[in-house]
């Protein structure tokens, strides 16, 4: 009994909770779902960039490396990186 107590209270800790991308008031179509983890949000970026309007986006595998521009603005992300 205490084993499934202990048990329940871990995986409540690292429960995940899975979330969809709206724009105003629309859902973005995303082969991939957002997720909460921490209480931090984590979304797919190309369709967040996507949908505030950023067309061009390009991925760079051999760097995971991904470029968004507006024309105006260009912001770089590395998988994996807590910079931008």
């Amino acid at each position: 009994m205490l084993f499934l107590i202990i048990f329940s209270i871990t995986a409540n800790a690292s429960y995940e909770i899975i979330v969809d991308i709206k724009q105003n008031g629309e859902y973005v179509e995303s082969d991939i779902k957002g997720m909460i983890i921490e209480n931090r949000v984590f979304v797919p970026v190309r369709y967040a960039a996507i949908a505030l309007g950023i067309e061009n986006i390009t991925w760079e595998e051999a760097d995971k490396e991904i470029t968004l521009s507006d024309g105006e603005n260009t912001l770089i992300l590395f998988a994996g990186d807590t910079t931008a």
